[in-house]
């Protein structure tokens, strides 16, 4: 028996015996996934964790080069302790969040903020200045001072689920998020945040100037594809 599906193509040899190694994989070594996000890592060998459509979220770990799952369903957004190389995070669809604390041998649900749902793609980021603090994008942005746990909310309550967060290097009270064309800003790592305007175009990715944190740079109008 063989299936072809968007997970890739895979043969039963026997039938009749069902079991969960009934499939066996025939798509090594082709490069057919559709990655969301990626997230790299600090160290070295270097360690890399993406998320991506259908597939789940895989982690590839620079001793031996090669991709492993560790989270099913939608992979999204995931990224790779910076101070821990074996601490993974990830997300599937609508904002479920996750976390391994062995290189994705395990891994371990985190509590969504609040019991809310996210984006399909809902932001999930990481301190840059302390690696326990981690913070995601719902209808609020939310933080955690213990790696998930439990979540406190930041900022004022938008008009719907936020697509992009992004905390700045240089100086983490210095956030911006965004909804569709809307950017917003904090300097103060939380309370009201205030409406960045003078462009024009949905926002697809937020990058901050490394030393000038008030900057703003790469926002473009994006098409987004939901299959």
């Amino acid at each position: 028996l063989y299936v072809g599906s968007d997970g890739g193509i895979f043969i039963a040899e026997n039938t009749a015996n069902v079991s969960k190694n009934y499939y066996k994989d025939l798509t090594t070594g082709m490069g057919i996934r559709q990655f969301y996000k990626i997230g790299v890592s600090q160290s070295d060998p270097v360690v890399v964790s993406g998320g991506s459509q259908d597939n789940g979220t895989s982690v590839m770990k620079g001793a031996d080069a090669k991709w492993y799952d560790w989270l099913g369903a939608d992979g999204m957004e995931s990224f790779v302790d910076w101070n821990n190389p074996n601490i993974l995070y990830g997300t599937s669809q609508n904002g479920s969040l996750y976390k391994s604390t062995n290189g994705g041998q395990s891994q371990s649900g985190l509590s969504k903020p609040d019991g809310k749902d996210g984006n399909w793609v809902t932001p999930f980021e990481q301190d840059p200045t302390v690696s326990t603090t981690v913070y995601a994008g719902y209808n609020q942005v939310y933080k955690s001072t213990n790696g998930g746990s439990s979540w406190t909310a930041i900022s004022q309550t938008f008009s719907g689920n936020l697509n992009e967060l992004k905390i700045a290097k240089s100086n983490n009270k210095i956030m911006y998020t965004s909804r569709g064309s809307s950017l917003y800003k904090t300097t103060t790592g939380g309370g009201t945040w205030t409406q960045v305007t003078g462009f024009s175009g949905s926002i697809n990715y937020i990058a901050i100037h490394p030393t000038d944190p008030v900057s703003y740079t790469h926002l473009r109008a994006h098409e987004t594809r939901h299959d």
